[in-house]
């Protein structure tokens, strides 16, 4: 899976703003209850480039599902075949180029046109249910925990602090 894009404050948008962040991932299905799953996501520009590792899916009941695998482990219950509730942790990130003047318009001009490497872990939960054969709407929310921005050549590391968030998604597969 290949992700490219303008990953930028949009201002001042150059070639340096392009990047392609990938997701590799390969599955094992030895039973209908287990799936075993390697998955690493890279993205060269971030401050941690490679993030994955091995997992499980595992249906260890009627209607309740154990997904282990990064960057959202949760467990899922099966409300009927079309809807499911989640609840569980998210790793969430990316990578960013900041304006050439951002730094020196807020008093630290070692981070202009510098690399933002964002990263929050999330604990939280929500609903999913199919629309259609190919639609799938959810709604989900909780609160971020640990919240970091990463200026790498910089080396500043900005702490944040906790907060609520919320996400409504509707997703179509081809």
């Amino acid at each position: 899976n290949l992700n490219p894009g303008i990953y930028s404050d949009m201002e001042d948008v150059g070639t340096r703003d392009l990047n392609m962040p990938m997701l590799a991932a390969l599955a094992w299905t030895p039973t209908d209850k287990l799936m075993w799953v390697a998955a690493f996501n890279l993205d060269p520009r971030r401050d941690v480039p490679i993030i994955g590792g091995i997992g499980a899916r595992w249906r260890f009941a009627d209607k309740w599902t154990l997904s282990a695998v990064l960057p959202k482990p949760v467990v899922e219950y099966q409300v009927c075949p079309d809807a499911t509730l989640f609840a569980g942790g998210e790793l969430v990130g990316g990578a960013w180029r900041v304006s050439e003047t951002l730094g020196s318009r807020s008093g630290r001009p070692a981070v202009d046109d510098q690399m933002l490497s964002y990263r929050e872990i999330r604990v939280g939960g929500g609903f999913r249910t199919k629309l259609g054969e190919r639609l799938t709407a959810s709604v989900e929310g909780g609160w971020a925990m640990d919240r970091r921005f990463i200026y790498d050549r910089a080396r500043l590391l900005v702490n944040g602090e906790g907060a609520a968030y919320f996400g409504l998604s509707l997703n179509v597969r081809f």
